[in-house]
C-alpha cells in the first residue's frame, strides 16, 4: 500500500493536478475572506452613514445606541430595523471581532461548507477518470490487483484533500492579514470606536469545524469518485455531479442537503458575511447516522464497480 499511495502522489504531481486544486482552495480562501472583509465594510460605512443623518437631526448618537435595537421587521417591502445606528454599531464590533486571528478557522470553515463539496466532488471525478484515461489504473492492477489498487486510489485522493484544506487554512491568515490591514488603514479608528470581545474560541471549536468539513469533502470526494468510475470520461459524469452539488437544496427532512445544515448550524458560527438556510428541524442523531451510511455505501459502491468492471 505505501507503494501505491507514493505512485498516487507522484502522479498527482506530473499530472499537474496540484497545481488546479491548489489554485483553487487558495482561491476559496480568498474569497472568503474578502467577502468578510467586504461585509465588515458595508457595516461601518451604514453606521457612518446612519449616525451622520441622526446628527444633522439633531439626534444623541450614544444615546441611540444606548438604547438598542429591535428585531427585524418583516413586512412587505423587506425588512428593516427600527434603530439602524445601534444595529450597525454592534453589527461593526463583530464584524471587527470576526478579523482576528483567532476566529479566523471558524469563519473559513464555515465559508468552505459551500466550496468545499464542489472542489471535492470534482476532484474525486477528476481521479479516477484521469486513472483510467491514463491506463495507470490497469498498471496498478495487474501489479497489485484491482482492489487494492482502488483503495489505494481513494485514500490517496482524501489525503490530498486534507493536504489541500490545510494549505488553504494557513494561507488563509495572510490573506485576512491582508485585508485586516487595508481595513485599520481605511478606518483608523475603528478599533476604538466599536465594542470587540476579548473571548479566546476553544480549540476544540476549531477541530469540529475542520473534521466537520473534511467529512463532507470526503463524503462528496465519494459521490464524485463514484460517478467517474461509471460513466468514466464522459461529460453526463461532470454535469451530474455539477448539478447535484449545486442545486440541491434542503428540501428532504432527511436529505442530506437538509442533514449538513443542521448540524452546520450547531457547529459555525455564522456571523460573518456567510448565512445559511435554515431548512427543517432533525434529530441530530438519525441525521449523524445517514451521513456515515452515505459515507459507507459511496466507498462500498466503488468496490463493487472495481469488482465487476475490467480494468483494461
Amino acid at each position: 500500500m505505501h507503494t501505491q499511495l507514493r505512485r498516487d502522489f507522484r502522479y498527482f504531481g506530473y499530472s499537474g493536478l496540484w497545481l488546479l486544486m491548489t489554485a483553487l482552495f487558495l482561491l476559496g480562501a480568498l474569497m472568503i475572506c474578502h467577502t468578510n472583509d467586504q461585509h465588515a465594510r458595508m457595516n461601518i460605512i451604514t453606521y457612518q452613514r446612519s449616525a451622520e443623518i441622526a446628527e444633522r437631526d439633531g439626534e444623541d448618537i450614544q444615546a441611540l445606541i444606548e438604547q438598542g435595537y429591535s428585531n427585524l421587521v418583516i413586512g412587505e417591502n423587506g425588512g428593516g430595523v427600527e434603530n439602524p445606528i445601534a444595529y450597525y454599531y454592534e453589527q461593526t464590533g463583530i464584524s471587527l471581532d470576526n478579523m482576528q486571528p483567532r476566529r479566523l478557522v471558524p469563519l473559513l470553515m464555515a465559508g468552505e461548507l459551500a466550496l468545499a463539496p464542489l472542489l471535492a466532488a470534482f476532484f474525486g471525478l477528476l481521479w479516477v477518470s484521469a486513472d483510467y484515461k491514463n491506463r495507470t489504473f490497469r498498471d496498478r492492477a495487474i501489479r497489485f490487483g484491482k482492489q487494492s489498487a482502488v483503495i489505494s486510489r481513494q485514500l490517496s485522493g482524501s489525503l490530498i484533500l486534507l493536504l489541500m484544506l490545510m494549505i488553504a487554512v494557513l494561507a488563509a491568515f495572510g490573506f485576512q492579514a491582508y485585508f485586516r490591514h487595508a481595513f485599520y488603514a481605511d478606518f483608523p479608528d475603528a478599533v476604538t470606536t466599536f465594542p470587540m470581545s476579548t473571548e479566546s474560541v476553544p480549540a476544540v471549536t476549531h477541530l469540529k469545524c475542520i473534521a466537520f468539513v473534511l467529512f463532507i469533502m470526503l463524503l462528496f470526494y465519494e459521490f464524485g469518485f463514484a460517478a467517474g468510475s461509471l460513466f468514466r470520461q464522459n461529460p453526463v459524469s461532470y454535469a451530474l455531479v455539477g448539478a447535484y452539488v449545486i442545486f440541491s437544496r434542503p428540501v428532504l427532512r432527511y436529505g442530506i442537503a437538509n442533514i449538513i445544515g443542521r448540524f452546520a448550524q450547531k457547529i459555525f458560527p455564522f456571523t460573518g458575511a456567510t448565512t445559511l438556510t435554515p431548512g427543517k428541524p432533525i434529530a441530530l442523531l438519525p441525521g449523524a447516522l445517514i451521513l456515515i451510511a452515505a459515507l459507507l455505501v459511496l466507498i462500498a459502491l466503488n468496490s463493487v464497480i472495481v469488482q465487476k468492471r475490467s480494468a483494461y
